[in-house]
Parts: C-alpha cells; structure tokens; sequence
C-alpha cells in the first residue's frame, strides 16, 4: 500500500510576541514586499490584492484571527494598540492563519485595543502558463523544416 502524505502550512497560534515601542510600520522593523495596514476600526476583511485577511474580530476589539491565501509569505504582523506593538513573526515557516493576535498589556493591565494592523507578507508567485498547444506545434513545424532541408 502507498500512502503519500503532504506537508501541511503551519496554524501559528504560538508566536510569542515582541514588543516594540512606538507605532511602527513594516518598512521600520526592516522588512521588503508587500505591506498592508488595517485602518482603524481594524474590522473584517481583505487586502486588496485578497493575499491577507482578518477574520475574526472579538468583541471588545482587543484579539483578532487572521488567514492568508495558499503560497503567500507573511513575514509579520504588527498589532499596534496604545504606545507600542506587539511584532508576531513568522518568516521563515509558511503559515497560512493565525488566533488570537492582540497589541500589548496597557497600563490598566488589560490587552489595549486594536489601534491598526499591519501585515508584512510576500504574494504568491504566479508563473505564467504556457500554451499547451505552442510546444507540439513547434516540434512538428522544426520537423517538417528539417525534411524540407534535407530533401534538397
């Protein structure tokens, strides 16, 4: 019996984060790519190339769940909330969504709310498809040009 088994894209749920001062932005923390932020209100929804998305939102907008389209590198995401953010890194594993992501502890001692969201990612790489028809043609015209020359 063959059993053939894939390599499934990692459910990162835990990344411990690192908290970084401030209100930075993918470009500060050194990384290259595609960047998108979530505005306050972060809410449900798509960037707009669709590579990353927020799913879920809790309802005191302190957590937030997240997914991404098969074979898009998200580098980090970046969880700014009061005076600092919290950096969940996840390059160099390919992870496809990710639970409960928050900004850092307030001085209250709570989870500060969701001022904005930004996810520092690679798209997929998409390979243009080659004519499935331009191949054999090629080969019987090449062929047919070589009887040609060889019949002279």
């Amino acid at each position: 019996m063959l059993v053939c088994a894939l390599a499934a894209p990692a459910v990162a749920t835990d990344v411990v984060p690192t908290v970084v001062p401030g209100n930075p932005t993918c470009a500060d923390l050194g990384y290259s790519g595609s960047f998108y932020k979530f505005d306050s209100p972060v809410t449900v929804g798509a960037s707009p190339d669709g590579a990353v998305s927020i799913t879920a939102i809790s309802g005191d907008n302190t957590y937030f769940d997240w997914s991404a389209l098969p074979g898009v590198q998200v580098h980090a995401v970046i969880v700014n909330g009061g005076p600092q953010a919290n950096e969940y890194v996840y390059y160099p594993t390919l992870v496809l969504l990710d639970t409960g992501l928050h900004a850092p502890v307030n001085p209250s001692g709570g989870y500060a709310a969701l001022s904005h969201v930004d996810f520092c990612y690679n798209p997929p790489v998409t390979t243009p498809e080659f004519p499935t028809l331009a191949l054999p043609m090629m080969m019987i015209i090449g062929i047919l040009g070589a009887i040609l020359v060889l019949k002279r």
